[in-house]
């Protein structure tokens, strides 16, 4: 405590009641003053001495107080007999806008053998003032509640009846805490949640919720305000404060859109990856089963390419509106960015693959972008919780490694399996083997021949690529040939095989076939490096077969210029495996092609169904009616290979012809030691 005009003479008496109160007085946080009956202030805390020193406060006479006092606003200036006063001023602040202050003024318990003192105190309520001419009052809004306009908002709108019939009774209910902020889990849909704040002011927001925001949902939110709740010493000094109440659908909306711009993807309207891994996390906590389905968009920088960007955006709309149509409700579907999605579906795999079997039935009508018809196509990985992992994290890398491998074998859906999959770790050494051993020379060559039917001889034979590794030792196909593509050495490994297949067979008297990635093709200088290896290994162009897949298909106007100039040269084109991938009979006429090959699971599935014969003379009418060569795969048998003489197949491999074997073991190869 201490004395504001020190000319003051208190007799001993007096000092020792004031003396007493001090205690009382200094556990209040408000600002307190004493004041003798013509305002003079006898004592006060520091927080009065501070704030009438910034502030200008005029001199409180409670002798003159009345409800029309000079300088107090007319928003509750208030006189009693008894000697209560409040009422409220703005005025400046020494570095901030001006400041409204209430003051209170009541008379104490006079002290023995003296006049009667008053206890003055003061707060700091601009917030609650700018609260009461923004809401013109409690009272009056819940008056106007029946009326309550949301804009946008029909006279029959059930969104806007439920938040009028609620926000009553959550007036009543609601309790003001002390929190800082809306954390972002408190929100429930279709029900109410608030968040009070701190500091000399209290305040709690309460938000009535529709359905989810990014679905067409809406929010409607009202806004509590009060001064800070005040302790029992208060209480005795001040009055209650008075609760304002506003209603800010604005404030809601400017919520969403911070939400939206966090969690949302621009071009899609989808979750981002932010997004999708925020709500994600609490499904998997659980430890429910879940699957998660990554979908890897093709041919999308061929829309690129061809449309522009602008286009691009819309086919990834697009493509957006019918993932989510397909995975239907209660599905996570989230734009990962680029052109890779995700789908996170409760339950097991069996529920994924027929989200996975709907998106491409869904996806085989043309979407019409800049007025164009674009077939789209997607590979998807689809992995499971918790089988293959009980975090996001796990879940995307096992299912990532699926859709890899959907991409490699041409699959439109695979699942993860662990079984089948390299780990990261071994992955990654393999890569670093595999680079070495293509910078080395240490990869070698393996041949298997193929039979021209009508006259029972061996024109061809396919090239095979083989490693052992001193290391890692004999490293299947089926192992570095993905590490391969992931690591973007499909490329040096194709011309790996060209090189060194035509430079060790330049004194064989067939063709050579070789199997080419997608990659590969998409340079345009591959031609000339086709050429010239041709022209060293004393090669005509006629004698050279590459082979792709279907799936280089999908996007084959990426590889068709280098296509049409080697086959424009005489070099033929085949399409390996057909139909084991997805089908790509709409492009076939306008490829330069030489041959079908038909996938040796039709041939093999034939001995249990006979069906599967139907398809191989199906496929080899439409070789016919393309004026393509037609090839067999998988012809163990005799009876196979006379059952397709019959049916008028011109060429079939297998191992009833020959198992491969090392390049340096066929005769007439470079390695071996008879003249050529």
């Amino acid at each position: 405590m201490q004395a504001f005009d020190g000319s003051i003479h208190l007799a001993q008496g007096r000092q020792r009641w004031l003396q007493r109160q001090a205690p009382v007085l200094e556990s209040i946080p408000d600002a307190v003053a004493i004041l003798d009956r013509q305002g003079r202030r006898l004592y006060g805390n520091d927080l009065y001495h501070t704030l009438c020193r910034e502030h200008g406060v005029p001199d409180l006479r409670p002798a003159t107080l009345d409800a029309t006092m000079p300088g107090w606003e007319e928003i509750g200036t208030t006189a009693s007999a008894t000697g209560h006063w409040e009422g409220a001023i703005t005025v400046p602040a020494a570095h901030t806008p001006r400041r409204t202050l209430r003051c209170h003024v009541r008379p104490m318990i006079a002290p023995a053998g003296g006049d009667t003192l008053f206890a003055a105190t003061i707060a700091d309520i601009t917030e609650l003032a700018e609260a009461h001419q923004t809401s013109d009052g409690h009272a009056r809004l819940i008056a106007q509640l029946p009326h309550l306009q949301v804009p946008g908002a029909g006279a029959g709108d059930t969104a806007v009846r439920a938040f009028r019939d609620t926000l009553v009774e959550a007036l009543a209910a609601i309790d003001l805490g002390r929190a800082e902020t809306i954390p972002d889990g408190d929100e429930t849909e279709g029900g109410w949640f608030y968040c009070p704040l701190t500091g000399d002011r209290q305040e709690a927001r309460l938000v009535w919720r529709v359905g989810e925001p990014r679905h067409g949902g809406r929010a409607f939110q009202a806004r509590f305000h009060a001064a800070r709740e005040l302790s029992p010493a208060e209480r005795r000094l001040a009055v209650t404060a008075t609760r304002a109440l506003t209603t800010s659908t604005e404030r809601a909306g400017q919520l969403a859109r911070l939400r939206r711009t966090a969690f949302s993807d621009d071009v899609t309207d989808l979750l981002n990856r932010r997004g999708f891994e925020h709500f994600a996390a609490p499904l998997l906590a659980g430890g429910q089963p879940a699957s998660l389905l990554l979908i890897d968009m093709d041919r999308f920088n061929r829309v690129i390419g061809t449309l522009g960007h602008d286009a691009a955006d819309a086919y990834l709309h697009a493509m957006g509106e019918r993932l989510v149509g397909a995975a239907g409700p209660g599905r996570l579907v989230a734009r990962m960015g680029g052109d890779e999605f995700a789908i996170l579906v409760p339950g097991g795999m069996g529920l994924a693959r027929g989200v996975a079997e709907a998106i491409h039935e869904r996806l085989e009508t043309p979407m019409t972008i800049a007025a164009r018809p674009v077939r789209a196509r997607v590979h998807i990985g689809i992995a499971s919780a918790p089988r293959h992992g009980s975090s996001l994290a796990e879940l995307r890398r096992c299912a990532d490694r699926a859709m890899f491998t959907a991409k490699r074998t041409g699959r439109s859906t695979n699942l993860f399996r662990p079984e089948r999959e390299l780990t990261d770790r071994t992955a990654l050494w393999v890569e670093g083997r595999l680079e070495a051993a293509i910078s080395e020379e240490l990869l070698t060559l393996a041949v298997q021949p193929i039979m021209r039917l009508d006259s029972g001889e061996v024109t061809e034979v396919e090239l095979l690529l083989r490693w052992d590794d001193p290391m890692l030792g004999t490293v299947a196909p089926a192992t570095f040939v993905p590490v391969a593509e992931h690591a973007g050495l499909s490329e040096r490994l194709d011309r790996y095989v060209v090189a060194k297949g035509l430079r060790e067979t330049r004194h064989l008297d067939c063709a050579v076939a070789i199997n080419l990635a997608a990659p590969t093709l998409y340079d345009p200088a591959f031609a000339d490096f086709v050429f010239t290896h041709l022209e060293r290994a004393g090669r005509t162009p006629d004698t050279m077969v590459f082979e792709i897949t279907e799936r280089l298909v999908a996007d084959a106007d990426r590889a068709r210029p280098t296509l049409q100039r080697l086959t424009d040269a005489g070099v033929r084109i085949a399409i390996d495996d057909f139909g084991a991938g997805y089908s790509s009979l709409g492009v076939l006429p306008d490829l330069p092609l030489s041959r079908l090959k038909v996938d040796k699971s039709f041939l093999i599935g034939s001995r249990g169904n006979p069906r599967h014969r139907e398809v191989i003379i199906g496929t080899l009418r439409l070789a016919s009616a393309l004026g393509l060569e037609a090839l067999v795969e998988g012809v163990e048998r005799a009876e196979d290979m006379e059952w397709l003489r019959g049916v008028g197949c011109d060429f079939a491999q297998g191992f009833l012809f020959g198992t491969p074997i090392a390049l340096s073991d066929w005769p007439g190869t470079d390695d071996d030691p008879r003249p050529a």
